[in-house]
């Protein structure tokens, strides 16, 4: 597999911030991220989705706050 872009969690959010409205975007990073960004950017019209189909969530990760 292939990808487009590869960077840090601040590359991944600035990167879909500054995306066109109605851009798609998988992103592989952890599930809690994906789905604040899908929440923080669905109104602009960009659909982001978390890139696996099998969510193996990362604990270490999990416990992490901003």
């Amino acid at each position: 597999m292939k990808s487009d872009y590869v960077g840090s969690t601040e590359f991944i959010i600035n990167t879909i911030a500054n995306s066109e409205p109605g851009s798609r975007w998988l992103v592989g990073t952890e599930l809690n991220l994906v789905n604040r960004l899908h929440e923080q950017f669905q109104h602009e019209g960009k659909n982001v989705h978390f890139m696996s189909p099998t969510v193996c969530m990362c604990s270490t990760m999990f416990r992490i706050d901003p």
